[in-house]
C-alpha cells in the first residue's frame, strides 16, 4: 500500500489515473503551460464525529487551518505524492499521503482525530507500570530498559482514528497511541489492552505498528489472550500507534452509493464513514466502502456546508450492496465569531500565547496578541482570558449566528508563583478523615528508616521482595521524609488488627476497622497561570484481589472553592483486577505482584489557571480485608504553570 486513500477506493483511484493519463494526454507539448500544483480539500473530524476547528493542516509547506465546520481547502499544493498532516491543541496529530493532481480539488479521506491523553508517567532506569487516563491499557516498562527518565503517554483510541485503514484482509479491533514515538527501547516492554468481544475466543491476536517513516502498517507478532483476565498482552520494541487486528475471513462484502444534495446535485468529496471504514466521493457523488461486515450497517456522510446524515443497509457477504443515496440538506452559518486582541495594561504590548476560551472553545493569540473563536453558540457567552504573568479575567458578550462579536482585554501583570513541597519542612499538609467510621487516618510525615518494616510478612502477607529487605518501606523519592498512609509500628495500613475471631495466616492482613485518610494541602494560587500541572512522585502496594472494584482505593482530588466542593483528578487504581490475585499478594506501582517503585505522575490542571486550588490525596480501604500491605507514599508534590503537550506523530 503507497497511499491512503487507495485502499478502500480502487474504483476512485481507476477514475482519477483515466482524468489523469486524459489530462496528460491533452496537455502533450504544452511545456511550460502545465499546471504544477492544485488544490487539496478534506474534513477534521474527533471520534464524537464533532467539527475539529482550528487544526493545522499542512501539505508540502502549504498550510491552512480548519474552519468552524471542520473543512479546510489549500491552493498552490505542489502535483504528486505529498503528506498531509494534521494537529491540533489537544488531540493526536495524524498524517495521510494523498496523490496530488492538477485535473481537480483532491479530497483527502476524512481526518478522525483522538483526544490525547492528560496523564504522563515518568519512568526512569529501574522501570515501572504506566496506565493511561482511564487505567485501562498498561504499559509494563521492565528495569533497565530505558537509558534515562522518559515521560510516557498512554492514549486509549478509538478505532476509527486510525492514521490509515487497516491491512489488507484485516479489521482493526483496538488501537493505542504511545509517546515519545522516537524513544530508543534496550529491552522490549509489554503492552497489555483490554479484550476485545470481537477476538473473544482466539488464543492469539495479530499486532500492528504504524510506521511513520513509509506511512504503513507493519506486522510486529501476535499478542497471548488471556480470558480469565480478559487482556490481550505482547512485547513491543517501538512506540507509537499500535493496532491490534482481526482476519475478516469469508463474511464481509462490499458497499456502494451516492451522496447527494437535498436540491438534487450530487455532493463531491464528501466523507462517508463506517466504523474504522472511509471513503471519499468522486465527482459524481459515488462511494465505495470495503471491508464491511455481514449484517445491518448505518453509514455517515458528511461534507462542507451540509448537514451530516446517515443511512442504514444490510450487507451481503461476498457480494457488492448497492445503498440508497445519503441526502444532505444544505446549512445556513449557525455560529459566530468571537476576536480581539489581548494587551497588557501597563505597557499597551501584544500579550501573545494567552489562552481564551468560551463557548468550551479555545484560542490562542498570535505574536500580535490577535485571537479569533469562529465556531461560538449564539447567546450570551463568558469570554476568559489566561496568560502567563497577567491576572485572569472574564467577560461577558452576546454572540450572533453568522456574526461577529469583538471582545478585548487589558491585563494588568501579576506575579507569578509556584508549589513545590518535597516534604523535607511541614508546609501545613492536613491529615483528615471524611468517612466516619474510620477510626483515624493514617496519612504522616514519615523519616527515613530502613528499621520500619511490615510486620505482617511473611506470615499474613507475601511480599516480592521480601527476601532482599524484609519488607522495610521505600525511602524518600527525594530528601528524607515522604508523606505515606500507614503506621511505623506495624509497617503497613492495617490499623488494628482483627483479634475476634483471631486472624489467619495468609489472609492478607484483617483489620479490625475500615480505615479512611485525607491529606490535604495548602492553600495554591494559580494566579497569572495560562496553563497548569500538577505532578508528583508516588510509590504504593495494596491489595490486589479488589483493587479495581473499589477497595484500598487511592485518588487525587482538587478544589477551588476552599474545600465545599472535591473533583476527583485520577485514581491510580487498575480498571481491572490482575489475573491469579490471592489475599496474599499485592498490587503495587511496579506492577502485580512485583516490587513497588517510585513513579511520576502529571496531569492537566489547566482549568484551574487564575484560581486558588488545593490538593488532595485520598485513600480508602472501604473494607477490613486484605490491608496489610505497606500502602501509599507521596512524595516531591508541585504545581507549576507549565502545560503537559498532547502527543504528535513524530
Amino acid at each position: 500500500m503507497t497511499t491512503f486513500i487507495i485502499d478502500i477506493k480502487l474504483i476512485i483511484m481507476k477514475k482519477l489515473l483515466a482524468l489523469l493519463f486524459v489530462g496528460l494526454a491533452l496537455c502533450s507539448g504544452c511545456g511550460e503551460n502545465a499546471p504544477s500544483s492544485a488544490t487539496v480539500a478534506g474534513l477534521v473530524i474527533d471520534t464524537a464525529t464533532a467539527a475539529v476547528s482550528g487544526a493545522t493542516v499542512n501539505v508540502s509547506g502549504v498550510s491552512g487551518t480548519t474552519q468552524s465546520n471542520g473543512s479546510y481547502s489549500l491552493t498552490g499544493v505542489t502535483i504528486g505524492l505529498q503528506t498531509v498532516s494534521v494537529s491540533a491543541p489537544g488531540f493526536v496529530s495524524q498524517s495521510k499521503q494523498v496523490s496530488v493532481n492538477a485535473l481537480e480539488t483532491n479530497y483527502v479521506p476524512v481526518f478522525v482525530l483522538q483526544r490525547a491523553d492528560s496523564k504522563s508517567t515518568d519512568v526512569g532506569s529501574g522501570g515501572g507500570e504506566v496506565r493511561n487516563s482511564d487505567g485501562s491499557v498498561i504499559v509494563t516498562v521492565p528495569e533497565n530498559a530505558l537509558k534515562s527518565s522518559t515521560t510516557i503517554t498512554v492514549t486509549k483510541c478509538d478505532v476509527s482514528s486510525a492514521p490509515a485503514p487497516a491491512p489488507t484482509g484485516y479489521k482493526f479491533v483496538s488501537l493505542v497511541y504511545i509517546t515519545p514515538v522516537s524513544v530508543s527501547l534496550e529491552k522490549t516492554v509489554t503492552l497489555t489492552i483490554p479484550l476485545p468481544a470481537e477476538v473473544s475466543s482466539e488464543s492469539s491476536v495479530p499486532f500492528y505498528r504504524f510506521d511513520t517513516t513509509t506511512l504503513n502498517w507493519v506486522s510486529i507478532g501476535s499478542g497471548a489472550v488471556n480470558a480469565a483476565a480478559n487482556t490481550i498482552s505482547i512485547e513491543i520494541s517501538n512506540f507509537g500507534w499500535i493496532a491490534a487486528a482481526k482476519a475478516l475471513g469469508s463474511g464481509y462484502g462490499t458497499v456502494i452509493g451516492r451522496v447527494v444534495s437535498s436540491t438534487g446535485p450530487a455532493i463531491a468529496g464528501a466523507e462517508v464513514i463506517f466504523s474504522s471504514n472511509s471513503s471519499v466521493t468522486d465527482s459524481n457523488g459515488n462511494y465505495t466502502l470495503s471491508n464491511m461486515p455481514g449484517g445491518s450497517a448505518t453509514i455517515n456522510a458528511y461534507a462542507t456546508g451540509y448537514t451530516a446524515n446517515s443511512v442504514s443497509v444490510t450487507v451481503a457477504a461476498g457480494v457488492i450492496t448497492n445503498a440508497s443515496d445519503i441526502v444532505l440538506a444544505s446549512t445556513a452559518p449557525v455560529y459566530g465569531t468571537i476576536s480581539g486582541q489581548v494587551s497588557s495594561a501597563v505597557s499597551g504590548a501584544a500579550v501573545s500565547g494567552a489562552r481564551v476560551t468560551a463557548s468550551g472553545k479555545t484560542a490562542y493569540t498570535d505574536s500580535s496578541g490577535n485571537y479569533s473563536i469562529t465556531n461560538a453558540v449564539p447567546g450570551s457567552v463568558d469570554v476568559s482570558v489566561y496568560a502567563y504573568g497577567y491576572e485572569s479575567k472574564t467577560t461577558g458578550t452576546v454572540v450572533t449566528a453568522g456574526a461577529g462579536s469583538a471582545v478585548n482585554f487589558s491585563l494588568r501583570v501579576v506575579t507569578v508563583t509556584t508549589f513545590s513541597d518535597d516534604f523535607e519542612t511541614d508546609k501545613g499538609w492536613v491529615s483528615s478523615i471524611s468517612y466516619i467510621y474510620s477510626p483515624k487516618s493514617l496519612w504522616n510525615r514519615i523519616a527515613n528508616n530502613v528499621a520500619i518494616k511490615d510486620s505482617f510478612a511473611p506470615v499474613y502477607v507475601t511480599l516480592p521482595d521480601f527476601s532482599t529487605n524484609s519488607g522495610a518501606i521505600p525511602l524518600a523519592h527525594s530528601g528524607s521524609y515522604s508523606y505515606w498512609f500507614g503506621e511505623e509500628d506495624k509497617g503497613c495500613y492495617i490499623g488494628e488488627q482483627q483479634t475476634v475471631p483471631p486472624d489467619t495466616a495468609l489472609s492478607g492482613g484483617t483489620s479490625a476497622a475500615r480505615y479512611q485518610g485525607d491529606l490535604t494541602s495548602p492553600s495554591i494560587t494559580m494566579e497569572g497561570y495560562a496553563a497548569g500541572t500538577l505532578s508528583f512522585w508516588t510509590w504504593w502496594e495494596v491489595e490486589s484481589m479488589h483493587s479495581a472494584t473499589g477497595f484500598d482505593v487511592m485518588e487525587i482530588k482538587i478544589t477551588s472553592d476552599g474545600g465545599k466542593n472535591w473533583t476527583r483528578i485520577a485514581t491510580l487504581n487498575p480498571t481491572v483486577d490482575p489475573p491469579g490475585q490471592q489475599y496474599y499478594l499485592p498490587y503495587s506501582s511496579g506492577g502485580f505482584n512485583k516490587e513497588g517503585v517510585w513513579v511520576k505522575h502529571k496531569y492537566d490542571i489547566s482549568s484551574y489557571a487564575g484560581k486558588t486550588v488545593q490538593i488532595r490525596f485520598s485513600f480508602s480501604a472501604n473494607d477490613v480485608y486484605y490491608n496489610g500491605f505497606r500502602g501509599w507514599f507521596i512524595d516531591d508534590v508541585a504545581v507549576d504553570a507549565s502545560a503537559i503537550s498532547p502527543s504528535q506523530v513524530k
